[in-house]
């Protein structure tokens, strides 16, 4: 959440028999001040929309620029004897900030038919940049070649477009916030030039875990019919089989107008202007917007769900050496004992039994005692305690001989034939 901060150089009387006139304070008092609106959090619940819409605060006139003084609530005498009130609000407004609502590392996604977007682009602009968009997709942008970047570019994104050469409006274009720089067009995936589509490869800072990058697509579908409709799915197919070849476990987004096209074979679709994605687990559902000027389309805005909170992944268990030098250990002890003084004397079943267990007890605790052992929920089943310890030697190899020693390739060797392999190998058995 952006916090607005405002800062004053406040003013408080001279010490008797200082030189007159005001004295200021040699630092300044920062606060959090709600002064100008009130900002809403990214990724918001989808039955709330008007938390995503701007919402000035109460002003007692219409003047919103002559209004800050009634609404900010600003006194002139602002230290005052009890300083306990102001560290304490200073305190909860951090612990405000420090207990920040966690999203799931996916991209904010925005998509709209704009029908012409050169005349719409302040308005564009105004959604994009107050919603936090990552990925705002385009179609109908109805440019051409002689319209410079400039003229529908948006501060601190970049924008790849699609234009029509011949034929009126049409076009797609896609806007990239600069925290996605490692992004560069997929022209390779094009079987031809009739679909208008094009294809993005994106590498953010982070993702859900199990997905390496994101490969985006904008399509826009104009003419519906049976031979179109077949030949533009068995495109997307194909080349949506070739992307996920060539980028192994990557995310798949592809937006645009497919015009009541049917997309029951892909799994996740959402009304007449489409958003197919597998991070589909990641997203809330889509919100619609009013639409933009004279276009027939709602904006749809997809923002993504908060991370739900983890349970502890480890736990502590209590575990014994069971190796096979303490098993002997344990056998040489209890065959060393003169079982004939122990038992005599004893004439019940219970007393010989609890003779028997205590000396078996005081042999585990003293040969095989319990340790704490703290145990990963998210462990593989063959990720054993010996695997581990192997492991660690491989990297200790590793950092004091070099990956050439003849340590290092001993142990690597030696955990690659204790992997899952020799795991299931030993279930089957």
């Amino acid at each position: 959440m952006v916090i607005r901060r405002a800062v004053f150089n406040f003013t408080i009387s001279t010490r008797r028999g200082c030189p007159g006139g005001p004295r200021k304070l040699t630092r300044s008092y920062k606060s959090p001040a709600n002064i100008f609106c009130n900002v809403s959090y990214r990724g918001h619940h989808q039955n709330s929309l008007d938390s995503l819409v701007y919402s000035p605060s109460p002003c007692t006139g219409t003047d919103l620029h002559n209004a800050i003084d009634d609404t900010s609530n600003i006194q002139s005498n602002t230290f005052t004897d009890n300083q306990a009130t102001t560290r304490d609000s200073l305190a909860s407004s951090n612990d405000h900030i420090s207990n920040q609502i966690k999203y799931n590392f996916v991209p904010q996604i925005m998509l709209i038919n704009a029908m012409s977007l050169a005349p719409k682009i302040d308005e564009v602009a105004e959604f994009v940049l107050r919603n936090d968009i990552d990925l705002a997709f385009v179609t109908e942008t109805w440019l051409k070649d002689r319209v410079d970047d400039i003229v529908v570019g948006i501060s601190v994104y970049s924008i790849l477009r699609r234009d029509r050469h011949v034929i009126e409006h049409g076009g797609v274009c896609l806007y990239i916030k600069d925290g996605y720089r490692d992004f560069k067009s997929l022209n390779a995936l094009n079987c031809c030039e009739e679909h208008e589509l094009f294809r993005v490869y994106l590498r953010p800072k982070r993702l859900p875990r199990g997905f390496s990058c994101i490969v985006a697509a904008v399509v826009y579908h104009p003419t519906p019919s049976p031979a179109n409709d077949n030949c533009i799915l068995e495109h997307l197919l194909s080349s949506l089989t070739l992307a996920e070849s060539m980028y192994p476990n990557c995310a798949l987004v592809v937006c645009g107008d497919f015009n009541r096209l049917d997309t029951k074979l892909f799994q996740y679709h959402y009304g007449l202007d489409l958003i197919l994605t597998n991070l589909h687990n990641h997203f809330q559902d889509p919100i619609t917007f009013p639409l933009f000027g004279l276009s027939d389309h709602n904006t749809v805005l997809v923002c993504s769900k908060i991370r739900e909170e983890k349970s502890k992944t480890s736990t502590i268990v209590f575990k014994r050496d069971l190796r096979n030098s303490r098993k002997a250990e344990l056998g040489r002890f209890l065959k060393s004992i003169d079982w004939n003084v122990i038992l005599s004397g004893l004439h019940s079943c219970e007393e010989l039994f609890s003779a028997v267990q205590d000396v078996i007890t005081t042999g585990l605790d003293i040969l095989m005692p319990l340790k704490r052992v703290r145990v990963y929920k998210s462990d593989a089943p063959w990720m054993t305690n010996q695997l581990k310890s192997l492991i660690l030697r491989r990297q200790h190899a590793f950092h004091d001989h070099g990956p050439d020693s003849r340590q290092f390739k001993f142990y690597r060797n030696l955990v690659n034939r204790k992997r899952r392999s020799n795991f299931y190998n030993s279930k089957i058995e």
